[in-house]
């Protein structure tokens, strides 16, 4: 069993004194909606849509000014009508008609009125794990339609040249098939789930459907966030990345710009090693993250292997209480920042202290990627940790 190698380090974060984590049903992403007039519209045939952003609100009508009542996370699909103003209108299963609004960075066609395949949707799904560029052909001397970001799955199928072909933003496009991971199974929409903190303080993570030590290739932390897809009594975490449903609920510490607060949305998959894909940290950090990988892969043959990054409140609140003073007061963590994203890596002394090959060569390329190990945790600080470093863009 793979655990956090550095664990007395834990900087959590803290409530009011005596004051438990608020608790709510898992929130829906906050999304941007575009302003609109008011105008008369027409309407069009009806199309199933996917949702290819991180989020996008749905409303009560089609305006930013009427009441948001949810919101579909990508990978989300529904059928609609898509109105001359841009906004798209459905019935919900309890037959009331909600909006939300088309803009092509929100959301694409996936099948036509006739009901038809549009693109690759029959190929399988692959988690993009870096940011890759999405081309009108098979050719890196094609023109450039857009790009897909760490974290977005797609539906795609080998083409030529190692590209894969897909559809982005309703037409037929191309991405090289370097930049992602084939989804072990899962084909439904990608979602947010909390660990359950009445469970183990670190439940398994397994590279097959079986609850089994010799699948177990890491952890969820108590109370923390994942994103992935519901496959009975599994959650897909990633490819070959599954956890039992029975760890996960969905209820957690309220969303807010507060410490382990982040909103689902800011926060993206780690592009590494693939055992640890299933690790949130800032978006903000996720390129510098690919970048000191590529280079530390490049000169040691290997990823480099972190233990955690962004620790929500509910996961503070855990360690607070199971490591006492080695705990950070939940609300005050340094991984609980998005603004400064810190990550530990996860190793022993040997392979990554301060006078080891590895943790030299970090120590002397980090700041290249924008990563940097703040003057307290040096070999000469207040506190030293060989492992700790921070997102400082």
């Amino acid at each position: 069993m793979i655990r956090h190698a550095a664990i007395a380090s834990l900087m959590a974060l803290s409530l009011t004194a005596g004051a438990g984590p608020a608790l709510a049903s898992a929130e829906p992403f906050n999304a941007v909606d575009a302003r609109v007039p008011a105008v008369a519209v027409a309407m069009a045939a009806r199309h199933t849509y996917e949702v290819v952003s991180g989020s996008v609100n749905v409303r009560t009508g089609p305006s930013a000014s009427n009441t948001k009542v949810a919101s579909f996370v990508r990978g989300t699909k529904f059928t609609g009508k898509k109105r001359s103003d841009g906004w798209i209108s459905f019935t919900t299963s309890n037959g009331k008609t909600r909006y939300l609004y088309g803009s092509s960075s929100y959301v694409k066609v996936v099948s036509s009125p006739s009901g038809s395949s549009s693109g690759s949707s029959n190929g399988d799904h692959y988690d993009i794990v870096r940011g890759v560029n999405v081309r009108s052909a098979a050719s890196a001397t094609s023109t450039k339609v857009g790009t897909l970001s760490v974290g977005t799955r797609v539906t795609a199928s080998p083409s030529k040249n190692g590209y894969m072909r897909t559809t982005y933003r309703g037409r037929t496009a191309y991405y090289h098939g370097a930049y992602d991971r084939k989804v072990g199974g899962g084909s439904g929409p990608v979602v947010v789930r909390h660990v359950r903190p009445d469970k183990a303080r670190f439940p398994d993570v397994y590279s097959r459907k079986t609850a089994s030590s010799a699948y177990d290739v890491h952890y969820v932390p108590s109370g923390g966030m994942v994103k992935g897809v519901i496959e009975g009594s599994w959650f897909t975490l990633g490819p070959n990345l599954y956890t039992p449903m029975s760890n996960l609920t969905t209820l957690h510490a309220y969303y807010s710009s507060g410490n382990g607060r982040a909103h689902p949305s800011s926060l993206c998959n780690m592009p590494s090693a693939p055992s640890i894909y299933h690790i949130l940290l800032s978006c903000s950090a996720v390129s510098g993250m690919s970048g000191l990988n590529r280079a530390f892969r490049a000169r040691f043959g290997h990823d480099l292997k972190w233990g955690e990054c962004y620790r929500t409140y509910d996961t503070q609140v855990s360690y607070k209480r199971w490591f006492g003073t080695r705990a950070a007061t939940p609300g005050y963590s340094n991984h609980g920042k998005t603004s400064r994203q810190a990550c530990d890596i996860n190793g022993s002394t040997a392979t990554y202290g301060f006078d080891s090959t590895r943790g030299k060569w970090i120590e002397a390329n980090a700041g290249r990627y924008g990563f940097d190990r703040p003057s307290w945790a040096d070999r000469n600080g207040l506190k030293p940790e060989f492992w700790h470093y921070e997102f400082v863009g």
